[in-house]
């Protein structure tokens, strides 16, 4: 793939990750009764976007600065609110992992995990006052359940 095929391909991802990023994380769209139904419904919904997921995460390691930080924003409304921690703690595994591993961390992949752990945390104190009020379950209680 030569240069201008490069570019040209980062501007059609980047194009359609800035369309996943505008997108309202769904916490927001919904009132507290939804959001409890929500919590008792099969996981479809979450399976689902699970394959989406895996794609745009794909692309925290892209060459283009642009692409690797859109990314992580695109990840923001369809991933649920309560999966925010767990991400970052996930990017500090693979951080840790690649580090000491075999596989040498490339510049990009790391710096596109950063990126993800700045946008989420960014994002999780940005909402969380927002979400208690929705839901009515404090940030205490989401530690205490995580950490059972």
């Amino acid at each position: 793939m030569n240069k201008d095929d490069k570019e040209r391909s980062d501007m059609v991802i980047f194009s359609i990750l800035l369309m996943i990023s505008r997108l309202v994380p769904a916490f927001q769209l919904m009132d507290s009764q939804n959001i409890v139904e929500e919590s008792k419904d099969d996981g479809s919904r979450e399976h689902s976007m699970h394959q989406y997921v895996s794609l745009i995460k794909a692309y925290a390691a892209s060459g283009t600065y642009f692409v690797r930080k859109i990314s992580a924003q695109a990840l923001l409304p369809i991933m649920r609110f309560d999966a925010y921690l767990d991400e970052v703690n996930s990017c500090f595994d693979q951080l840790e992992d690649r580090v000491n591993g075999k596989n040498k961390l490339k510049q990009n992949e790391a710096h596109g995990l950063m990126i993800r752990i700045d946008i989420f945390l960014r994002a999780y104190f940005k909402y969380r006052d927002f979400n208690y009020s929705l839901t009515g379950i404090s940030t205490a209680d989401e530690t205490a359940k995580r950490n059972q």
